[in-house]
């Protein structure tokens, strides 16, 4: 399960201000973005604390609740038929009227109330009918009550068998073990407002005055099933599981064992709240057991926004988080981001605001999640000075690759590097596929020591010919005009490493005088370009994708690398694997350039593939290794 929520129906406030009535394509995580005061935090605090049950609609993978709608109207306008074609208004409960108020029901928008089961009108159905029998009073049209016994046992086998028919459509909807979908959710929402350190005066009164405030600035009266998080209560609450039912302790064991893994180098990590104080002590391996809020700040925030997923472990979570990027290094951000998308998590779902870039970046090779742009928008103001203009507010779900969305954060092009060292490609594709070399090779070599993207090291997208515009093609050229000179790669980031295609031999000038300059820094492909890299079986892997499954129909199904190492492979599989008028998909893999049409695309599907070293090509190991030496070598 990845998520419960796909779209989620909202109050008449929100429906007023934000000019919706719900909010749609939600996924396992949702960011908001926008700039400041543009009401994403307004709406985030909006839909955590929607009074009453949540109404929404799950996700098709979760329970296909439009097909289930189509069956019970179908199922419905079967019975209803069938009393008619006997001239019956009713039998027992089931009537005629009631039929037709359902049907009108059904044909509105699908929804899942929170707390109800989905299939409770369908079983109602089925008590009904399994109770019919011959002694059933029967209302007709006209109002005669009774009817033939004939009559009234030929309406009940048809019942019967109508409702023998749908059943088993309906249990392909649902698990065949379980005769219900019912969700009930747990909210908690954590505020900027948050920390590990209160003041000494509320220590002593037990007072969680980050919560109060909070209570009191956005939620007057919150109910049982919202919970304020801000870290101050923490003691408590760990004291509470740890001293608690047998769940709550397990949870807390594996609260620990988290810890120990992702900070710790899986030194065991034992965590105390000390009798007669408000402190919490925490014990790392052999060392001193030391104060939590000695671990460092980012540490500290990431324990209080992970907290609540081992509190809630195996519940049915919705987590609403302010900016959780405070006190975050962008490597941090990173880890955050791949702990609340662990398996283990797969009941909770995640509501952000931020103004993170990285978080952005994150998203562009990660699958479940959508990202929102929020913006502020004021009528038309007469002029006079009293007068006050009411704001109104849009969102829009955005691709996290539309430029506009780093916009409203703000996000220049000149976003300081903090990592270690920088690896310099021409685009995005071979981002996303070094990215995940890097990844299988670590995975596959446990020994290994492991680096992560932004603590590490960076990427860098040169954007290919670019590359004339920095200085180390100048050959120590000097040129007299200020506004001429070329940017200095090395006063911004000495420690790159460049990676550039073979394209044709009209480059190798250039790659000459780039392996001149940066020597062991540079490497260049020894194919067309990145895509050329792949291995056939990732090659055939990909054009299944785009094929139905299928492959019986390539021209050459036992092509070699060494057949496209120093062809554009979009041109190869048009030509020489997929002539026209065998291809099944619409449309070419190519484009007028010959390369792959939509290699981001292409590149997604690809990488889904690549789920081990060894299915990287020599050529893609290769180059791995003397990328992942680079990074070893600039974080020793």
């Amino acid at each position: 399960m990845s998520h419960h929520i796909k779209t989620l129906a909202i109050n008449s406030k929100l429906e007023f201000d934000y000019n919706l009535k719900t909010i749609d394509n939600l996924s396992k995580v949702n960011i908001f973005v926008g700039s400041n005061n543009s009401g994403k935090s307004r709406f985030l605090r909006g839909i955590f604390s929607l009074k009453g049950n949540l109404n929404f609609s799950p996700p098709k993978e979760t329970v296909d609740i439009e097909r289930y709608y189509r069956i019970m109207l179908e199922f419905m306008g079967s019975l209803n038929g069938i009393l008619r074609n006997a001239q019956f208004i009713g039998i027992n409960e089931i009537t005629t009227e009631y039929l037709e108020k359902e049907i009108e029901n059904f044909k509105r928008e699908p929804i899942v109330k929170e707390g109800e089961n989905l299939f409770k009108l369908f079983h109602r159905f089925m008590d009904e009918i399994n109770t019919l029998n011959e002694n059933s009073s029967v209302t007709q049209i006209g109002g005669v009550i009774g009817s033939s016994r004939e009559t009234k046992n030929e309406v009940i086998d048809k019942f019967k068998n109508s409702f023998e028919h749908y059943e088993s459509q309906i249990s392909e909807i649902n698990s065949p073990s379980s005769e219900e979908y019912t969700i009930n959710f747990k909210r908690v929402y954590i505020p900027t407002l948050r920390g590990l350190r209160g003041y000494e005066d509320t220590i002593q009164d037990n007072k969680d005055i980050y919560t109060e405030r909070t209570q009191n600035d956005y939620f007057k009266s919150p109910s049982d099933s919202l919970e304020i998080h801000t870290g101050l209560n923490l003691y408590d609450e760990i004291t509470d599981m740890l001293l608690g039912s047998v769940q709550q302790r397990y949870n807390m064991v594996q609260f620990q064992k988290f810890l120990s893994k992702s900070f710790f180098e899986d030194q065991q990590v034992t965590i105390t709240p000390m009798r007669y104080s408000d402190v919490i002590k925490v014990k790392i391996g052999t060392e001193a057991e030391k104060n939590i809020f000695d671990l460092g700040d980012g540490i500290q925030s990431l324990i209080i926004l992970t907290f609540p997923l081992f509190k809630f472990l195996g519940e049915n979570l919705l987590l609403f988080i302010e900016e959780p990027e405070l006190y975050l290094h962008p490597g941090m951000q990173r880890k955050f981001i791949e702990i609340i998308m662990d398996q283990k998590f797969a009941h909770h779902q995640f509501f952000f605001t931020t103004h993170s870039n990285h978080f952005l970046d994150m998203t562009l090779d990660m699958d479940r999640i959508s990202v929102y742009k929020f913006k502020k928008e004021l009528g038309e103001h007469s002029g006079s000075a009293i007068e006050e203009v009411d704001a109104t507010f849009s969102i829009d779900n955005v691709s996290n690759e539309d430029g506009s969305v780093l916009q409203e954060l703000g996000v220049k092009n000149s976003a300081v590097l903090l990592s270690n060292c920088t690896i310099w490609v021409e685009g995005i594709t071979d981002r996303f596929y070094i990215r995940r070399f890097l990844k299988v090779l670590q995975e596959s070599h446990p020994n290994l020591e492991q680096f992560k993207e932004d603590i590490h090291y960076s990427f860098v997208e040169y954007s290919g010919g670019n590359i004339t515009h920095w200085s180390f093609l100048d050959e120590g050229e000097i040129e007299s005009d200020e506004s001429h000179a070329s940017m200095n790669a090395e006063k911004i980031c000495s420690t790159l490493f460049l990676i550039s295609d073979k394209d044709d031999e009209k480059k190798k000038p250039r790659q000459d005088k780039l392996k001149a300059v940066l020597g062991d820094r540079y490497y260049c492909l020894n194919c067309k370009e990145i895509e050329n890299i792949l291995s056939p079986d990732t090659i055939k892997g990909v054009i299944a994708t785009y094929e139905n499954g299928k492959l019986e129909h390539l021209k050459k199904p036992k092509f070699t690398q060494e057949d496209y190492r120093h062809k554009y492979l979009g041109g190869y599989i048009d030509e020489e694997l997929l002539p026209e008028g065998t291809r099944k998909r619409p449309g070419k893999y190519s484009a007028k350039s010959k390369t792959i049409t939509n290699k981001l695309e292409f590149c997604k599907r690809a990488i889904k593939h690549i789920d081990s070293y060894e299915k990287l090509s020599e050529d893609a190991k290769d180059l791995t290794k003397e990328i992942y030496n680079f990074i070893k070598l600039k974080n020793a």
